[in-house]
């Protein structure tokens, strides 16, 4: 995927300037600014929900500017809908798009021992723990099965001990489902522990500041934050987001 000079303003206040960025095939790349700087702007731009003023979204090389349903998203708050059982919520992308109930029922139970969420299926998502429920909401996301996932803060409401579980199970999963994935959040030890790029947002109107080359994720291993580089790279992101 590629965003090509995307501008975006509100009556008179300039939000977005010439954003450029791009999506390889599997990767997990983040968005990193701080909070109110237009990063979910530009999300719903890439979503579609959002005309941009100038520039394009690209798709494998064709123009998907101001069109929904070419990407799926993920919300921070996971929506599931309280009504409907854990399976029902997942089952719901599939009915959307035209699959009958049993059917999407059927096609989803495999995925829960995958996600880690056998046992789960009869439950309601009051009955879940935060943790649990963005496993059910990022299975949801995945079933969409678009070739790119936006995900907007997707673990910023969870206490710091159950994010560390959901970082860890996150990137076990990437390596299974193979979903090509951008992240916006504005911590920076979650974009370098979790991606493979970091864009820096910064300045107003926002523009990309600075774009990080991270070492494959096979070669940071659990101690990678305790590392020299990463404070390095950490610091380099600080003096990037402080100018």
């Amino acid at each position: 995927m590629q965003v090509q000079q995307v501008s975006k303003a509100f009556a008179t206040k300039q939000v977005l300037q010439a954003v450029s960025l791009d999506l390889n095939q599997g990767e997990i790349v983040a968005l990193l600014g701080v909070s109110g700087s237009g990063k979910t702007t530009l999300f719903d731009i890439i979503a579609g929900l959002l005309p941009t003023d100038s520039g394009q979204i690209k798709l494998n090389d064709s123009d998907i500017t101001g069109q929904t349903g070419q990407v799926s998203y993920m919300l921070q708050k996971d929506l599931l809908l309280p009504f409907r059982t854990i399976a029902g919520n997942m089952a719901l992308p599939l009915q959307v798009q035209g699959m009958t109930k049993k059917a999407a029922l059927a096609k989803v139970q495999p995925y829960f021992a995958t996600f880690g969420l056998a046992g789960t299926e009869n439950q309601y998502p009051s009955s879940l723990s935060g943790g649990m429920r963005q496993r059910a909401a990022l299975l949801r996301t995945y079933l969409f099965g678009k070739q790119v996932a936006l995900l907007d803060e997707p673990f910023s409401a969870l206490d710091e001990i159950t994010k560390r579980e959901m970082h860890r199970w996150y990137l076990q999963m990437m390596t299974q489902i193979d979903l090509t994935t951008l992240l916006v959040t504005h911590d920076i030890d979650e974009a370098l522990v979790l991606a493979d790029r970091i864009y820096v947002f910064g300045g107003q109107p926002a523009q990309i500041a600075a774009e990080l080359q991270l070492p494959p994720r096979a070669q940071r291993d659990a101690e990678f934050e305790l590392t020299s580089q990463f404070l390095t790279y950490k610091r380099q992101i600080l003096e990037l987001l402080a100018q």
